[in-house]
């Protein structure tokens, strides 16, 4: 049974290694392409203009390729941090309510009889201002990490 896992295992990886190293040599492979039609179009336009608006016209299609991917980036980068956001909201509103259980509730009053009367106020109270401190001290973080952007805008 581990050796069928072992050996699943050993054929993933080699797949995976596979397909990194042909989308390397794709990639390779396109960067040299792109490089030749540079070259290409650099010759074109040096034959219909000169030397110094071909090698304008190239580098200004570059920086333009350039910033349409920094854009891309930084549009992607925004969004992973909505989406990160979003999912550290919800846990927060998970985790707020995760005390409300039924089970967590009827474990509690079992032990609030096992305990007794007066000792079970008691600690139900101590219980209670420990849930509120540190909910408190937890709230007072968030809002602090709330403050501190990383992007000023």
């Amino acid at each position: 049974m581990i050796a069928n896992q072992i050996s699943d295992m050993k054929r993933g990886l080699k797949s995976t290694v596979a397909m990194a190293g042909w989308g390397l040599l794709a990639a390779i492979a396109i960067g040299i392409a792109v490089l030749w039609f540079a070259v290409a179009l650099f010759i074109f336009l040096a034959d219909r203009y000169d030397a110094l608006t071909a090698s304008l016209a190239v580098g200004g299609c570059f920086v333009l390729l350039a910033v349409i991917a920094a854009l891309a980036a930084f549009t992607i980068h925004r969004q992973r941090e909505r989406e990160r956001i979003a999912a550290a909201k919800a846990a927060a509103n998970v985790n707020a309510t995760a005390w409300l259980e039924p089970a967590l509730i009827a474990a509690g009053l079992d032990i609030a009889r096992m305990i007794g009367g007066r000792r079970a106020v008691s600690l139900a109270a101590g219980a209670a201002a420990v849930v509120w401190l540190l909910n408190k001290a937890n709230s007072e973080s968030a809002g602090r990490r709330r403050t501190t952007t990383r992007y000023p805008s």
